[in-house]
C-alpha cells in the first residue's frame, strides 16, 4: 500500500510534504515488523465488531486497552494485523496526534527466534523478527499485536511469553491478542499465569465474521 492509497487527502498537498509523510509511513510499517507477505490492503474485508475496534484504534492504543480477538483460524489474521496498523497510522495523521509504536508478533515464531539466539551455532541464521524487535521493541512498543497467541506449547514458550508480558505491563504497554478456537478453555491452553497477565479489557468474537480474500486472476485448473 502507498501512503496516497491510505491517505487520499494528501493528493492536493505539496510534493515535499507528501514525500515526508510517505517516508514516515514506510519507516513506521518497517518498524512494525509486519511481514511483506501481509502488506496488501485488498486481501481482507473487515466488518462487524472488529470494524468498531478499528474505528477506535487510536483510543485503544492511547488508553492502553488490552484486546482479545477470537477467530475461526489463523488464515487471515496477519492481513488483519496489517489493516489495524494502517488504520492507526491514518487516524493519528488525520487527528495530528502523537504516533506511538505498534509491533506485529508471530507468537510461535517469536519463541523460536529466541531459541536461535541462545544457540551459538545458529547465530548466523536469519530470525523471523528483526533483532530490534527481539531485543528492544517487544518490551517497549506501546502496542504489540500477538498473532497465533493460542499456539503456545512448551514450558519454555510459556515462561518466555509470561516474562515479556510482565515487562510490558511494568512499562504500561498494551496488547491485541489474536487467538483461534474460542476462549472457554484458553487459560488451560496457554496457562493460568499467562491468562491473568494478559489482563484483557475487552474481548471480541470474530469467528462469525466473513473475510473475503479475492482469488488470484490466473486460472490454473487442470
Amino acid at each position: 500500500m502507498t501512503v496516497l492509497e491510505l491517505l487520499p487527502e494528501l493528493k492536493n498537498k505539496p510534493e515535499e510534504y507528501i514525500k515526508s509523510v510517505e517516508k514516515s509511513y514506510n519507516d513506521y510499517i518497517d518498524f512494525s515488523d509486519i511481514p511483506v507477505g501481509y502488506r496488501n490492503k485488498y486481501r481482507v474485508n473487515i466488518t462487524g465488531k472488529l470494524e468498531n475496534i478499528m474505528k477506535n484504534i487510536s483510543t485503544v492504543v492511547s488508553d492502553r486497552y488490552n484486546i482479545l480477538l477470537n477467530f475461526n483460524g489463523y488464515k487471515n489474521t496477519g492481513y488483519i494485523a496489517y489493516v489495524i496498523i494502517n488504520e492507526y497510522f491514518k487516524q493519528i495523521h488525520l487527528n495530528n496526534d502523537i504516533l506511538e509504536n505498534i509491533v506485529y508478533i508471530d507468537t510461535n515464531l517469536l519463541v523460536e527466534d529466541y531459541k536461535r539466539l541462545m544457540n551459538v551455532n545458529q547465530l548466523s541464521q536469519n530470525t523471523a523478527h528483526s533483532l530490534n524487535t527481539l531485543l528492544n521493541s517487544i518490551e517497549t512498543a506501546s502496542m504489540v499485536i500477538w498473532d497465533k497467541f493460542s499456539k503456545l506449547e512448551s514450558t519454555y514458550d510459556k515462561h518466555k511469553i509470561y516474562d515479556i508480558l510482565s515487562i510490558r505491563k511494568r512499562n504500561n504497554c498494551c496488547n491485541i491478542y489474536m487467538i483461534a478456537g474460542g476462549t472457554s478453555n484458553l487459560s488451560q491452553v496457554i496457562g493460568a499465569d499467562i491468562f491473568d497477565m494478559m489482563d484483557v479489557d475487552f474481548g471480541c468474537d470474530c469467528s462469525r465474521i466473513n473475510f473475503e480474500v479475492p482469488k488470484k486472476g490466473m486460472n490454473l485448473e487442470c
